[in-house]
């Protein structure tokens, strides 16, 4: 079985049926925005060896690839709608690769509300590399945005950090810690908790590649400063525990990425919840007008942050 025969029995499929996808026949699919609503356009590229280790099983490929999409959907604002997928493959992949990439693949679209609308299949001879772009739907000038920002806003996080950074070193190190390893490969998109959050939020992203890193992002476009402190910052116990016994500085969580988390800012008077649907939400610190970030720990003692987040080039 090769390409045709894929996109027949495990990629058709995953269109269910919606009349945009064109049943995966055409070169194009076709999309109607409803009235009153914008398009939201996210695409990411995952690549073996730098998004994934070699030989990470290919239903852990498939979740991670259009979470991380759906992550980017979320810190807008908006609801999946649907996605598109390029997937460069060796051409010795077998049936039962792609068999259990694209049930994978059914089983997310499941669970947040989307369908395969198109895309493109190719044999590479260096890897496997996946590039999906998201399709989301927000309502006319409700999307979310990271300049939204305004100085004297209390900064939240949702969830935990640190883990999926942790997650990795634990696979590339060979230690056992199964909580930070899943959180590594299965990210969830928060996708509810934005969409619940929206209406008394500013500024908003999702944290990809470390909270530091994402929050200069918001920083530059809000044209605003931060101040955080590194005690406030959430930790899992299981990241608690793993940072200690493997002496890795707390610092470094700041900086890791992979954890695709909520990063938001409100107007101190908002009332945020503690928490929606069991994720914790915290606040780390505020907005400035200084046009400086700053670090803080429990002393209230700055610190100097070696690395702020994961850089491509």
């Amino acid at each position: 079985m090769r390409e045709f025969d894929w996109i027949a029995r495990y990629f058709r499929p995953l269109t269910l049926g919606y009349e945009s996808a064109l049943n995966l026949q055409d070169d194009a699919a076709l999309i109607s925005v409803p009235d009153g609503q914008q398009l939201v356009i996210t695409t990411d590229t995952l690549i073996e060896g730098v998004h994934f280790l070699v030989d990470t099983a290919p239903a852990d490929i498939a979740r991670k690839a259009l979470a991380v999409n759906l992550s980017d959907l979320a810190a807008m604002g908006a609801a999946p709608y649907a996605y598109s997928l390029a997937l460069s493959i060796p051409k010795n992949t077998t049936d039962e690769w792609i068999k259990s990439y694209s049930d994978a693949l059914h089983a997310m679209q499941n669970m947040y509300g989307c369908f395969l609308l198109g895309g493109d299949s190719i044999a590479s001879p260096a890897g496997i590399s996946i590039t999906i772009t998201a399709y989301g739907l927000v309502n006319h000038g409700a999307a979310l945005t990271r300049s939204a920002g305004v100085a004297g806003d209390a900064l939240y996080v949702t969830g935990t950090i640190g883990d999926g950074f942790l997650g990795l070193h634990a696979l590339e190190n060979h230690h056992a810690a199964p909580e930070l390893i899943a959180r590594y490969l299965y990210p969830h998109a928060r996708i509810a908790i934005a969409q619940q959050l929206a209406p008394n939020i500013h500024a908003c992203m999702d944290i990809s590649d470390g909270l530091m890193q994402d929050l200069g992002h918001i920083c530059a476009a809000s044209d605003v400063g931060a101040a955080i402190g590194l005690h406030d910052v959430p930790l899992s116990d299981a990241a608690h525990d793993y940072i200690h016994q493997h002496r890795i500085p707390l610092t470094s969580l700041c900086s890791g990425g992979d954890d695709y988390e909520l990063l938001f800012s409100a107007p101190s008077h908002a009332r945020i919840p503690n928490a929606i649907d069991g994720v914790a939400i915290t606040k780390i610190g505020e907005l400035t007008s200084d046009k400086i970030m700053r670090v803080f720990d429990e002393n209230n003692q700055l610190i100097v942050l070696d690395k702020k987040g994961y850089q491509h080039f």
